[in-house]
């Protein structure tokens, strides 16, 4: 996510100054060092995200101070050991490969809205209870801001199905097929109207709660819930209720199961051309929908007016991108993850990585290409095998 996020805010590709080469920590209570690949694995991961740079935190592992367990590509006696031997694997791999991999364009076309200011408006007026997010890494995921917006990423990320972030100031958003938002609790009015003109030209625009609630000041919106998006959405609201605990939805509509639940929050939608989807199972939020979907324009805007489990937003997302034929990696092993992107002599790349301490063996199913790890050629509808933790970059006509 953070490779993710940090290209889109560039708009570039981008530098990844410190990686880390062994075990970490302060102190020596958690240390876990990379298996054998595991840093072979990891560069190529950065790689297939869009950097041009990976580099390693610390050249040897220090003797004094508070790093002395942020372990080096050295170890201590500073004598070439198991991780300086695949960091040199890594380097003379860069070398043979380094200008086909470099400046990789990618062409996705799912988006992530990210908001700064909902971020922090949430934090200070928040509406969580104890709730329960997916870790988010280096980000700050105090807030049920980020860890809705992480729950939504990690079901991307499980489907194998690449994002941008766009950010207020983007301009164009016609690029994307499906744009997620989540909680955008703070938006100016050019912001709510670049929304719905995204919807109204063909985009499926996917929100979540409380989104249009304040302007840029933070000043509740005195229109009708959800305030300016009300006509792309096709339902309105007045009141909303914390919910102490999850609320399940009337008869399992998604196939849920154990995770047949809603959370934190409900907001009482009163649909006007939404069709909605689910309803809550309770004796007094029964009569309102959780989830509404609403087609405007050339377009549709699907909302959730509550905080929905993982299992609930896959099977919503599978829809959404299976209408718009963004769906192709699902069949994947469920270890194996894949990135794609276009060289800058124009072939297409596309990045295979196993995720597992197991061999993993799946159909190719792109162009005919050459693994550049190996030299071998594969043909669509071949076999590709992965060792334990290792990876392939096809090279495709």
């Amino acid at each position: 996510m953070q490779g993710d996020f940090t290209r889109s805010l560039k708009r570039k590709n981008y530098l990844v100054p410190e990686t880390n080469a062994a075990s970490i920590g302060w102190n020596s209570k958690e240390q876990f060092p990379p298996y054998d690949g595991q840093l072979r694995l990891n560069y190529y991961a950065h790689i297939g995200s869009g950097a041009n740079l990976v580099s390693y935190w610390h050249w040897h592992s220090l003797h004094n101070g508070i790093e002395q367990y942020w372990r080096g590509v050295l170890p201590h006696d500073l004598k070439p050991g198991r991780i300086y031997r695949e960091i040199s694997n890594i380097g003379h791999e860069r070398e043979k490969l380094g200008k086909k991999l470099v400046n990789i364009r990618k062409n996705n076309k799912v988006a992530i809205l990210f908001s700064e200011d909902s971020d922090v408006a949430i934090s200070l007026q928040r509406f969580d209870n104890n709730f329960k997010g997916p870790d988010t890494g280096p980000w700050d995921a105090d807030g049920a801001y980020q860890k809705i917006l992480a729950r939504f990423y990690k079901v991307l990320y499980d489907l194998n199905v690449e994002v941008d972030f766009v950010f207020d100031n983007t301009e164009d958003l016609s690029r994307y097929e499906v744009l997620i938002v989540p909680s955008l609790y703070i938006a100016s009015d050019s912001m709510l109207n670049k929304l719905n003109a995204y919807v109204k030209n063909g985009g499926h625009l996917i929100a979540t709660v409380k989104s249009g609630f304040c302007d840029e000041y933070s000043a509740v919106r005195h229109q009708t819930m959800p305030a300016g998006l009300a006509d792309a959405a096709g339902f309105t609201y007045q009141e909303f209720s914390t919910l102490r605990s999850p609320v399940p939805l009337k008869g399992d509509p998604f196939q849920a199961k154990d995770q047949n639940y809603t959370e934190q929050w409900a907001e009482f939608l009163q649909t006007t051309t939404a069709r909605p989807l689910a309803f809550y199972d309770h004796p007094f939020f029964g009569v309102y929908p959780a989830i509404v979907k609403n087609n405007s324009g050339k377009g549709a805007m699907t909302y959730f007016g509550t905080v929905p489990s993982e299992s609930i937003i896959k099977s919503i997302l599978t829809s959404a991108l299976g209408e718009r034929s963004l769906l192709a990696d699902q069949t994947l092993p469920d270890k194996i993850k894949v990135k794609h992107g276009v060289s800058n002599s124009g072939r297409n790349l596309h990045f295979y990585y196993n995720f597992s301490s197991v061999e993993q063996s799946f159909p190719y199913q792109y162009g005919e290409g050459v693994n550049l790890l190996t030299n071998l050629p594969i043909q669509k509808g071949k076999y590709l095998i992965l060792k334990a933790w290792d990876v392939a970059v096809i090279e495709s006509k």
